[in-house]
């Protein structure tokens, strides 16, 4: 859930709440601003090699003067992590008044998908982000995700029954050792030797 203050700024700003999430557009850029435990902003935007190195070049200035936990730039999204606390707000809203502007000089694309490169990309939240893709390159992503989730559930419950398993077996296999030390026979020997 986004804080009330947070949610506060996103409305300034001209972005929507939907599903614990500020999003829309700043700048023509697609964002999210989400808090929890930081206060985070999510750009979908294309970043190429030229722009990457003008943000890059700008990051540790913006990291200080922001007081920024992460900045993160990948081709297809900008990422940027505020610490939390006091004054965090200002000065979030003071990074976006500066940063914002500068994307479309160090020529960040934002009117088109970021995996496509197609301009007849639209804005969908997934996975409390909004993301601006064409239809294709959402489809795709959305079954890679409902493929990550059947193979991640698939193997928890694979792993309980390894679990059971070793349990089970286990104790199984340690049945005829009690029976040879219930009969008073040392068998030491035997067991040093099944170790090798």
């Amino acid at each position: 859930m986004i804080s009330k203050a947070y949610k506060k700024l996103g409305a300034a700003k001209g972005l929507k709440a939907i599903n614990g999430v500020c999003c829309g557009k700043i700048c023509g850029y697609t964002v999210t601003l989400s808090d929890g435990g930081y206060k985070d902003i999510y750009i979908s935007a294309y970043t190429d090699g030229e722009a990457f190195e003008c943000i890059s070049a700008a990051a540790d200035s913006l990291r200080k003067k922001y007081k920024l936990n992460a900045f993160e730039i990948k081709p297809e999204y900008i990422y940027i992590r505020f610490f939390d606390g006091i004054g965090t707000i200002k000065r979030i809203d003071g990074f976006i008044n500066e940063f914002f502007p500068e994307l479309s000089v160090w020529g960040v694309k934002a009117d088109v998908c970021p995996h496509s490169l197609d301009p007849t990309a639209t804005a969908k939240l997934i996975r409390g982000r909004a993301v601006r893709l064409h239809s294709g390159c959402a489809e795709e992503i959305i079954n890679g995700m409902r493929e990550s989730e059947e193979l991640t559930s698939s193997a928890e419950s694979g792993a309980g029954k390894g679990i059971a398993g070793a349990i089970l077996f286990g104790l199984a296999a340690s049945i005829p050792w009690a029976i040879v030390y219930a009969l008073g026979w040392f068998v030491g020997w035997l067991g040093a030797l099944i170790g090798f």
